[in-house]
């Protein structure tokens, strides 16, 4: 039996090296445009970056290294930034909107986010994992990231697979575009949220 819940797995995403930031100190953060930059303490993150786009619209990016972001093809003009708080809680930050608020742990900066009522909505399971690699000559990272193990959500979206299956939780899809397949890397849950892989790399969605 598959374990439910549901993990990404990115082949080939590029990463371009930032330009000259202040130094943040292992286990701070400093706050940013739109919300906050964490570096963890240990953990493969080096770098975790959470930005308000609006109430309940929450962008993250992790990398291995502070990176600059190249533009997002998927939402090419993010929505403005809605209004937002940030507090210190010990070992963890809070970027709280009206409607959720995203929880990052400075140790390893692992992300969870929380609905109005101060309920788990979406948990990674673990900080994400990245693997050098390349491609014709040039350097990429794969990453990996799970999600909500353990869940009995229903998991719903994707694009056009020819596969008959509509729950995609405990499920195993491929991301690429093919001629009668098409990939949407967006699910909706039945616990009341979305979530868009924000790249554009092969994906592969369940248990890779």
């Amino acid at each position: 039996m598959k374990a439910l819940g549901f993990a990404l797995l990115l082949a080939g995403s590029a990463l371009t090296p930032a330009t000259a930031h202040a130094q943040v100190a292992k286990g701070g953060f400093e706050k940013i445009a739109n919300g906050i930059g964490v570096v963890p303490s240990s953990g493969p993150a080096g770098w975790v970056e959470v930005t308000v786009h609006g109430d309940g619209i929450i962008h993250v990016v992790a990398s291995p290294t502070r990176t600059t972001t190249a533009p997002s093809l998927m939402v090419p003009t993010p929505p403005i930034a809605g209004q937002y708080t940030v507090t210190q809680q010990g070992k963890r930050v809070l970027v709280a909107t009206a409607r959720d608020t995203a929880e990052v742990d400075l140790k390893t900066g692992r992300v969870r986010f929380l609905d109005k009522a101060g309920k788990v909505v979406l948990d990674q399971a673990a900080s994400p994992t990245f693997f050098p690699t390349s491609a014709d000559g040039k350097p990429f990272v794969v990453a990996s990231q799970q999600f909500n193990r353990g869940t009995d959500e229903g998991l719903y979206g994707l694009g056009q697979h020819q596969n008959a299956q509509m729950d995609y939780n405990g499920e195993d899809v491929e991301l690429a575009q093919h001629n009668m397949d098409i990939a949407v890397p967006f699910v909706v849950s039945t616990r009341n949220y979305g979530l868009l892989w924000d790249n554009d790399g092969i994906t592969r969605f369940g248990n890779p």
